[in-house]
């Protein structure tokens, strides 16, 4: 099967705590304020060496979680002009491949990457003519972004009061866990620093981005880990 564009998420926006005497995030977690099952400690030890209790105490903690949000687009796939269409027949033909962890900009190879490689996985693609061309499979350079999804980004990063990149960059993130057929995710961030007002007060967004979408895992026979094509 093939993946879908796929809109990027909205995150609470870093350093942003609550002024004093204004809790805009109180309420929000009363459902999940007791875990029903972790083995997080009950208490940690303050500054001062007094215990203070993990449960419903994230004030004290000074705990703070971001949200990462993902949106499907029905769109065509970002790089190329075939549908994203997710299918469960019979495959046209296989693509067998192995991915290989490389240097970055940094001039170093990503740690999660070089455990991916060490774990010699073969990875088989199945792909279908009508919505799947050379471009997800690397033999083609991509295509000018699909300028749908595009725009959606950027409606949703003007409702969300963000600020619009003056100048958009498509990144490469290497991933060769399988989930991407080129051993790579683009992601382009479209926008920043935005906010949505809420009955709890106004939440911060820290990005919106536009990105593609991995592979779909089809199954996993011994010692292969086949998956669908992405993009």
């Amino acid at each position: 099967p093939n993946g879908v564009p796929q809109g990027g998420a909205s995150t609470p926006r870093r350093g942003e705590y609550p002024k004093e005497g204004r809790e805009p995030f109180q309420g929000l977690f009363k459902a999940s304020s007791r875990p029903r099952d972790i083995s997080a400690p009950k208490s940690v030890p303050s500054k001062e060496g007094k215990e203070i209790s993990t449960r419903g105490n994230y004030e004290k903690l000074k705990f703070k979680s971001g949200l990462e949000i993902h949106q499907q687009l029905d769109t065509h796939k970002l790089f190329c002009n075939c549908p994203s269409i997710l299918r469960k027949d019979e495959p046209d033909f296989e693509v067998e491949r192995k991915l290989h962890a490389v240097a970055g900009e940094s001039g170093e190879v990503d740690v999660a990457a070089q455990y991916q490689a060490g774990l010699e996985k073969t990875f088989i693609y199945q792909r279908h003519k009508e919505n799947s061309c050379l471009v997800e499979l690397d033999e083609e350079p991509p295509h000018e972004i699909n300028k749908e999804a595009l725009k959606i980004a950027l409606q949703v990063a003007l409702l969300l009061n963000c600020k619009i990149q003056p100048i958009t960059q498509i990144m490469r993130k290497t991933v060769i866990d399988g989930s991407n057929t080129s051993g790579f995710q683009r992601t382009v961030l479209i926008a920043r620093d935005g906010y949505v007002e809420t009955s709890q007060g106004r939440v911060g967004i820290d990005t919106i981005c536009l990105e593609e979408d991995s592979a779909r895992k089809v199954n996993t026979p011994s010692g292969v880990h086949q998956g669908g094509a992405s993009t």
